[in-house]
């Protein structure tokens, strides 16, 4: 029986970036991923489902994201939160 791929729940607000770290996951880390925009969405997935990490934006439009990461640290599954900051303009 083959191991089963990581499940990676990818939250971001661009569409042109979430879909590069959707190809990123999936062909390059074997992840199979769950891409959405939607910080009290995430939440709901992550309650519903059992995901091994949550990659996020440091934006969501719905929820403010240090609120989504003590949320999904204190579920059970203890998904693995990976927060991408955006880079600054100078």
């Amino acid at each position: 029986m083959a191991d089963t791929p990581p499940a990676v729940l990818a939250l971001h607000n661009d569409e042109r970036e979430s879909s590069e770290l959707q190809t990123l996951l999936e062909n390059s880390m074997d992840c199979k991923t769950s891409l959405i925009w939607s910080g009290l969405e995430a939440l709901r997935l992550l309650q519903a489902r059992c995901f091994d990490a949550l990659v996020t934006d440091d934006y969501a439009p719905d929820l403010y994201i240090g609120a989504l990461i003590e949320r999904a640290a204190a579920l059970p599954s203890r998904p693995q939160i990976l927060v991408l900051g955006g880079a600054s303009a100078g």
